[in-house]
């Protein structure tokens, strides 16, 4: 049977690292303007960082929305205030053509609100750009993490699958980020993997024990309930979403790592996980085509992979 562990709730998740070196590769976006920048990163919770959401939407819209068509929209609070901006200026300047694909039922309604035009997932086989709000990224790979739910604490759980299928077909992705602390040197803490429930309550245990005995020693698995407080089993109320899918939580105890190596590829712990029959989808967005915005106090900052700032300031 699968292991089950007796650790309490509290004691599992895994700390948020927060690096006080700044970026090696950054530019600061401020007033329409590039300029190289090194940023430090602030996790204190005694120094609370300034929300200026529309400021860093307006300067997204501004640089990465020209000359697009179809864009698919995650949700966050970067999103909404970034729907906002396109609504107004669809108002004054008019977008022919211009449609919106929604990551999530959130998206959708905040489209709708908003006068978007909306073009379904299922009917599109390729997007020009894609906003997806991520919970942690690697500032070098530009790695991301999707779909974290620490202790239980969000009402609606993310459809990682969705999100993933339409970070795959965009040509480019822009990952947000909502804080600097989300930006890390290693990726941490828990990855969800959807996996199909099965016909029968228990059939989704075999998948479980599967992943189980992969990452034995590097992660214990939980199931994630639907509300209340976690367990290795899901609780009083697991979840179950409309796919008739159960979310798993890998949940290391620090970084990301397999067979005891924290330093190997990111696409080697995907690769572990995607093989297990069963598995459907999993939070860990490896994409080529990634950039990054960070928000922060000071301003926008923006992350391309393997580009030098000076480059960037130039572009």
């Amino acid at each position: 049977m699968w292991r089950q562990s007796s650790t309490v709730a509290s004691e599992m998740y895994a700390k948020q690292h927060c690096h006080q070196r700044p970026f090696v590769v950054i530019t600061k976006l401020k007033h329409s303007k590039l300029q190289r920048h090194h940023l430090r990163l602030h996790c204190s919770p005694d120094e609370p960082l300034q929300q200026d959401y529309r400021k860093t939407a307006e300067i997204i819209v501004d640089i990465f929305l020209k000359d697009k068509r179809l864009v698919g929209i995650g949700n966050g609070p970067l999103t909404e205030q970034l729907i906002e901006c396109i609504a107004e200026k669809r108002k004054l300047q008019p977008m022919e053509g211009l449609r919106f694909v929604p990551a999530t039922d959130t998206a959708s309604v905040e489209a709708a609100v908003h006068g978007l035009p909306v073009a379904e997932l299922e009917q599109v086989q390729q997007v020009d750009l894609t906003f997806l709000e991520i919970d942690q990224l690697d500032r070098d790979s530009l790695a991301c993490l999707i779909g974290q739910n620490p202790a239980s604490t969000l009402p609606v759980q993310p459809p990682v699958p969705r999100m993933q299928q339409l970070a795959s077909q965009s040509q480019q992705l822009v990952a947000l980020a909502s804080d600097p602390s989300k930006v890390v040197q290693r990726l941490s803490g828990d990855v969800p993997v959807f996996i199909s429930a099965g016909e029968q309550p228990d059939d989704w245990e075999a998948t479980a024990e599967e992943i189980d005995d992969r990452f034995v020693g590097d992660a214990q698995i939980w199931r994630r309930p639907s509300s209340g407080i976690a367990h290795p089993r899901g609780g009083d109320d697991p979840y179950l979403s409309s796919n008739n899918e159960h979310i798993l939580d890998i949940k290391f105890e620090g970084t990301l790592r397999l067979d005891g190596e924290d330093s190997c590829s990111y696409e080697a712990i995907a690769e572990a996980i995607e093989e297990i029959p069963g598995v459907v989808a999993h939070g860990l967005v490896l994409e080529d085509n990634v950039i990054a915005v960070v928000h922060t106090p000071e301003g926008a900052q923006i992350l391309r992979k393997s580009v030098p700032a000076e480059v960037l300031a130039d572009s």
